[in-house]
């Protein structure tokens, strides 16, 4: 519905970004890539204290959030004329070994997917989790300037 589409103009109903990141279609529902692309991408998020203090006291599926500020492993999809989208995993916990050294936090990997595209020639990034039976975890990040980006974190349910 609308409320759907004011996250990207590009999420409309039953399209191929908004299957994609509600996790309604498969691998080879979308197009073959020309070429593909792997990153290791590593974010850190600035949380105002109220939030902090709200996530802290919610429910176990807000607290999940914390996978979008995880380290993750992004494989690109598809390159559409206007937007990319693919899938990844989320090194929940920190990555397994840092520095040669074992990283006891490390909990295992969280299946993420991310639809990204230009807008006011400024990078978009929209990253979805299944965090739960029906419920979807999604972080909305657009760049500010070279340095910052203005994040929106919510749930889908």
């Amino acid at each position: 519905g609308r409320h759907i589409s004011a996250i990207s103009a590009y999420i409309q109903w039953d399209s191929l970004p908004l299957n994609w990141l509600l996790f309604r279609s498969e691998r080879q529902d979308v197009p073959t890539p020309k070429s593909s692309g792997v990153l290791l991408f590593n974010v850190s998020f600035e949380i105002p204290e109220m939030t902090a203090f709200v996530l802290a006291n919610s429910d176990q599926k807000a607290k999940r959030l914390s996978i979008f500020s995880q380290p993750c492993l992004l494989m690109t999809e598809l390159v559409a004329e206007d937007y990319a989208i693919g899938s990844g995993y989320a090194f929940l916990g920190g990555l397994p070994e840092l520095e040669g050294r074992e990283n006891n936090a490390f909990a295992g990997f969280g299946r993420i997917r991310f639809l990204s595209y230009c807008e006011d020639d400024r990078v978009v990034s929209i990253v979805t989790s299944q965090l739960g039976p029906g419920v979807i975890g999604f972080s909305r990040s657009r760049e500010l300037d070279g340095r910052h980006n203005e994040t929106t974190l919510g749930l889908l349910d």
